[in-house]
């Protein structure tokens, strides 16, 4: 709190200001439904400040905060990934609509490869299974099914490959 009271004078005085609507107040306590409603009171006073200071401030408990998409806490990493399932399945379902060439490139490099990857590099995904299984087996028979091609394993290890590798980069 001592940090933020020093630093909105110190950007006012450069004709900075910080916007509330934007900024988040995120209870680091699991336990809270609201920071509003608390029963220690060192604690309750400095929440109490940061709320007089930023009185528009959405409040975001924990479990539900993200950095750029990616969850921080491993608890909501399979709900992350069953929304990439959920998008890149309505993806899918329309390149049924385009041609052949176009629906293997976009399935590539735009379904959900990308996010898939972001995802992948920024939160531990390993720790559900389940959900890569089933994108990994759903990307599979959308490009089996845009290749008109049955892909056995060792298939979809290669297809999985990036192109300078010799694969077709999903």
């Amino acid at each position: 709190m001592s940090d933020l009271n020093q630093l909105i004078p110190a950007f006012q005085a450069i004709g900075l200001e910080v916007n509330q609507l934007k900024c988040e107040l995120i209870t680091l306590d699991e336990t809270q439904e609201n920071i509003a409603v608390e029963t220690e009171p060192a604690h309750n006073s400095r929440l109490s400040a940061a709320l007089q200071l930023f009185q528009t401030a959405s409040q975001t408990p924990l479990v539900e905060v993200t950095l750029l998409g990616a969850p921080i806490k491993p608890d909501v990493i399979s709900e992350s990934l069953s929304l990439i399932k959920t998008t890149t399945d309505t993806l899918i379902e329309k390149t049924s609509k385009i041609g052949i060439h176009l629906a293997l490139f976009f399935l590539s490099h735009y379904a959900s490869v990308p996010r898939s990857i972001y995802l992948m590099c920024s939160a531990p995904i390993y720790m559900a299974p389940v959900e890569l299984q089933g994108i990994n087996t759903m990307l599979c028979e959308a490009i089996s099914r845009c290749c008109n091609v049955q892909l056995n394993d060792d298939a979809w290890t290669q297809a999985s490959l990036p192109l300078r590798l010799g694969g077709i980069g999903t």
